[in-house]
């Protein structure tokens, strides 16, 4: 246990990056091993009480977060600075946080996002670096032709029924999105996804560049997209890209969450 407590209520909140590929996703759940239950686990130990962890949003099997935002509550926590060195100690060298700071008065990390940015990287070279490996989807063979599909990605741009992108399970109460950015730049035998929005459905980024990539190979029309989102099908849309290649590179808000700010 940290030492130095204090007595106060306060909401912690943290910037957590971590690799994704031996976790079967940020949210806990009854047979897998989680970052969220990692989290919860090092502070109970920590703290010696159960402390419930809230993330921005869930991230599924083997995807990355470079910016996952979330909090948790400190009734008599430690000194912060101590707390943060200590967690990390406790914590599998896959996952580490960033970040540890006093939230502003009512912070939810999931209810007070705003938006979030995330990134695909997609690697069309034959083989892979063994360093690359863990953090790319892979494209065997074959050239895409990258004006295409940014004009297919630029059609995409604004708020629509993203219900033709969304994966199987999914339990939202609308599927209604709105996506801000997305670009797509090549760097090498590397090429690079920028997607932000409002929110996105499961699946949603994977989908999109499943479907972004048959348009680059010719399969599809950068036309086409508009029939795709009327169609509200996920069958009509292209395959779902490998979860190694995605990763949560930030989340945003109105306010800086920090300091009461």
């Amino acid at each position: 246990m940290v030492n130095g407590l204090m007595n106060r209520d306060i909401t912690l909140r943290m910037t957590v990056a971590y690799v994704g590929t031996p976790f079967s996703g940020w949210q806990i759940q009854p047979n897998g091993d989680t970052v969220q239950e990692r989290l919860e686990t090092a502070l109970a130990r920590l703290l010696r009480r159960p402390t419930p962890v809230t993330g921005a949003g869930r991230t599924d099997a083997g995807v990355h977060a470079r910016g996952q935002v979330a909090h948790f509550p400190a009734a008599g926590a430690a000194d912060v600075g101590d707390l943060h060195r200590a967690l990390n100690a406790l914590l599998p060298k896959e996952i580490r946080v960033e970040t540890l700071t006093r939230a502003r008065p009512g912070f939810h990390a999931r209810k007070d996002a705003r938006g979030k940015y995330y990134r695909y990287l997609l690697l069309v070279a034959r083989k892979a670096s063994p360093f690359m490996a863990p953090f790319v989807g892979r494209l065997a063979g074959g050239s895409l032709d990258l004006a295409r599909m940014g004009d297919a990605g630029r059609r995409l741009l604004g708020e629509h029924d993203f219900a033709a992108f969304c994966g199987a399970g999914s339990a939202v109460r609308t599927t209604r999105r709105r996506l801000t950015r997305l670009e797509i730049v090549r760097r090498g035998d590397t090429i690079i996804f920028d997607m932000e929005g409002d929110g996105f459905l499961r699946h949603q980024i994977r989908n999109m560049v499943g479907t972004l990539v048959e348009v680059g190979q010719g399969k599809r029309t950068p036309g086409s997209m508009a029939a795709l989102l009327r169609t509200r099908d996920r069958r009509q849309a292209g395959a779902t890209a490998p979860a190694a290649g995605l990763c949560l590179m930030k989340v945003h808000y109105r306010f800086h969450a920090e300091g009461g700010s």
